[in-house]
């Protein structure tokens, strides 16, 4: 009979774990989309870029008036993924290795470009050999916890559905552990 009582609350566990953790994920990936690859539809201009060797590109990141940003974080997005991030020097260059052919979205201080990258020997004349970003945001310095710049690589999505799914399984641990103790009085001799 213990057996089967063990089992019952093993499935009814089991039911709270699902039911709780399911609707959790759903709710968290509705309020936290995933961002959309760069598509045809983007209003934004594509801008030809030609790779250096290494599938290095370059650009810079200025202020209104032509001044350099330091420390302004750059963002690189293929198919709705990122793949890289950097940070400016002192003087707003950046550079970064490694990216492939295909259309990208970089994302530097508050705007973006949509970039065709191409290999050095695939590139049209008329490509770019490096990027300019003009920001016309006021930069501000401080600390900011809860800014995607900063965390581009954490997805609020995926810290949301961990929480609860975390919350999820405790919930399911506690019951089942409850379920499997017997919690009468001890017997007296």
């Amino acid at each position: 009979m213990n057996a089967m009582n063990a089992m019952q609350n093993a499935n009814q566990s089991t039911r709270r774990a699902v039911f709780t953790g399911c609707p959790a994920i759903l709710i968290t990936c509705a309020l936290f989309p995933v961002a959309d690859p760069v598509s045809a539809a983007d209003p934004s201009p594509v801008l030809d870029v030609a790779l250096s060797d290494g599938g290095t590109v370059f650009g810079r990141v200025v202020d209104r008036q032509g001044n350099a940003l330091a420390d302004s974080p750059i963002v690189v997005l293929h198919g709705g993924h990122r793949v890289a991030r950097v940070v400016t020097c002192r003087d707003g260059s950046w550079r970064i290795k490694g990216l492939r052919g295909g259309l990208h979205r970089i994302v530097s201080g508050d705007g973006h470009s949509v970039v065709r990258l191409w290999t050095a020997d695939s590139a049209p004349p008329n490509a770019r050999r490096s990027l300019l970003s003009v920001s016309a945001a006021t930069t501000v310095r401080g600390q900011a916890l809860c800014c995607p710049m900063y965390f581009p690589m954490v997805d609020p999505c995926d810290v949301l559905t961990l929480g609860l799914s975390a919350a999820a399984l405790i919930v399911a641990i506690d019951a089942n552990n409850d379920a499997n103790h017997n919690h009468a009085p001890p017997a007296t001799p």
